[in-house]
């Protein structure tokens, strides 16, 4: 009697699978590492573990373990915006105290001109600050995630 009959269950019908030479090698394989006799054992193993859906289970499983560490990544870089958000916000803070300390109030009698002429810079600066946030922008941000991260 050969070694395949042994591991074969009483009761059990024949069938036949062709199976091309890449295939079986790695089906040969794969079985090897898994510790089964035969590579016929093997398969059977599989066939029964998919007809009572425990691969799926284990593929649930991947995924779910998938989705933890893409929570886990997105928490950190959220946590890290929060910090980047707060910087700028303590930086904005302290250069509008510092422009109301600084800077007088125009004359009443200057209103007027005083104000045509800040929104004219107001224009300039937006102008200003859009081209550096395209080029310097994302210098500057992991500059600061590195001198806020350590």
């Amino acid at each position: 009697m050969s070694s395949s009959r042994k591991t074969t269950p009483k009761g059990s019908e024949r069938f036949n699978l062709r199976l091309e030479a890449p295939l079986k090698a790695r089906l040969t394989e794969a079985a090897t590492k898994a510790g089964f006799a035969t590579v016929s054992a093997y398969v059977r193993h599989i066939l029964m573990r998919e007809a009572d859906g425990q691969s799926t289970g284990r593929q649930l499983d991947d995924m779910e373990h998938k989705t933890i560490a893409t929570i886990d990544r997105l928490s950190r870089e959220i946590h890290q915006l929060r910090i980047q958000h707060m910087a700028t916000w303590s930086l904005v803070d302290a250069l509008t105290k510092a422009f109301f300390t600084c800077v007088p109030e125009p004359p009443p009698q200057m209103t007027e001109q005083a104000t045509a002429n800040a929104k004219r810079r107001y224009e300039r600066l937006l102008l200003v600050v859009a081209q550096t946030m395209r080029t310097q922008g994302p210098a500057t941000l992991r500059e600061l995630e590195r001198n806020v991260g350590s």
